[in-house]
């Protein structure tokens, strides 16, 4: 699921107000941008019947499947701490 969620948004302003764009504006980019991730995820799975992973690995043999994992892994222990972290402030 692609979104804007507490533990991003307040980088998504203060990198949005470094270049001169409004808080509202950067938001509503910054979702909209999930919002067509998300559509071009769910035609994928419709036309293929895989999800991202399964295409992944399907398509891209060796190394690649192997750190894109990696990469999958390390951004979703940095999403929980980062949720954990909010969650103690």
């Amino acid at each position: 699921m692609g979104g804007v969620g507490e533990s991003n948004s307040a980088s998504n302003v203060a990198a949005g107000a470094g270049y001169g764009y409004s808080p509202a504006s950067v938001i509503v980019a910054a979702n909209l941008m999930a919002l067509l991730v998300q559509c071009l995820f769910a035609k994928v799975g419709v036309a293929t019947d895989l999800n991202m992973p399964e295409l992944c690995r399907q398509h891209c043999r060796g190394r690649p499947p192997t750190a894109l994992r990696a990469q999958a892994a390390g951004r979703t222990g940095a999403e929980a701490v980062g949720r954990i972290g909010l969650s103690i402030v």
